[in-house]
């Protein structure tokens, strides 16, 4: 008898949970379904003074880890350079603006044409300075309408539709800033290396003449870089052959560029510093103590026609 009432009542808790977890699961979808207007990324947004990393995955395998350091943001994928600010700042305004238009009950089939299975998508998550998750969503497919796809990870039965979204690049070469230099040619005062000498006068009255002069011109007013090394990665001279030429740009306010043009094997790498001129202004020294470090630990890899034009001047 006692056996019988046990089984009862083994099956009378279990009916309970059973029940208890439906009306849970229930009032959860019931809730997500009904979060339109809400903000996509609620936490993060009332936190984004102490956000600390950005984590973003692709379904292809790529990952970025942005990270804030005294008050800059870098990523660790680009020996921990500095973050492109046109990517943050669109990464920021989604945080902080985009809400959720629509919630609809997903399936597997859905998940796939919206680009939210595991497949596809990307993978937001956001954490605190302590290093606290504060949100992760899956971002899918981009509408016609500027609007996207998305999912909570752990969720497989609610997606969502949410404004003021893009499709962030889990590739380390969107995250670079670009250009290295932009130098206008009108604001150049010369050009000088161990062959080669060039006023801020022969620059302008030249630039239409000579070939040369206008390329040189062209490369430092929009210098672009497609790699990033430590200074203390540069290898041995005694396993690699390098040379080295200096190109010292000096600007119209007393600013030199000094750049050191690497030949490792066959590429070019140049090393750059900032440094004053014989007549310098005030705000030129403002310049160079906010602008040396992004220069003062890396190497970069320049492209084969401007690092060898820059090389052979």
């Amino acid at each position: 008898m006692n056996k019988k009432y046990f089984v009862f009542a083994f099956i009378f808790v279990c009916l309970t949970l059973t029940l208890s977890w439906v009306a849970r699961e229930y009032a959860r979808r019931n809730e997500d379904l009904s979060s339109s207007g809400t903000a996509t990324f609620d936490r993060t947004k009332s936190k984004l003074s102490y956000l600390g990393h950005i984590r973003i995955n692709s379904a292809e395998g790529g990952e970025i880890n942005l990270y804030r350091r005294e008050g800059l943001w870098r990523f660790k994928e680009a020996k921990d350079y500095f973050a492109n600010h046109g990517q943050l700042n669109n990464l920021f305004e989604m945080f902080n603006s985009s809400i959720i238009i629509s919630a609809t009950t997903a399936d597997e089939k859905g998940l796939k044409k919206h680009g939210l299975d595991d497949a596809n998508g990307v993978l937001l998550q956001s954490y605190s300075l302590d290093n606290t998750l504060l949100e992760q969503i899956i971002i899918g497919n981009k509408t016609k309408q500027n609007t996207c796809y998305a999912r909570i990870p752990e969720k497989m039965d609610v997606y969502y539709q949410i404004s003021n979204c893009l499709l962030f690049s889990a590739n380390a070469g969107d995250w670079l800033p670009y250009p290295l230099l932009a130098l206008p040619h009108h604001l150049i005062k010369s050009i000088k290396t161990l062959d080669f000498v060039a006023s801020h006068e022969e620059i302008n009255d030249k630039i239409i003449e000579s070939v040369s002069i206008r390329h040189i011109i062209l490369a430092l007013s929009s210098l672009d870089y497609q790699g990033i090394i430590y200074k203390d990665e540069m290898p041995d001279e005694k396993e690699i052959p390098i040379e080295t030429r200096p190109v010292e740009v000096e600007m119209a306010n007393g600013l030199l560029y000094l750049l050191n043009i690497h030949k490792i094997a066959d590429e070019y790498w140049v090393e750059i510093q900032l440094k004053t001129g014989k007549v310098t202004r005030k705000s030129v020294l403002q310049f160079i103590e906010k602008n040396q470090q992004y220069f003062d630990k890396w190497l970069f890899k320049l492209d084969d026609y401007d690092g060898r034009l820059l090389f052979e001047l």
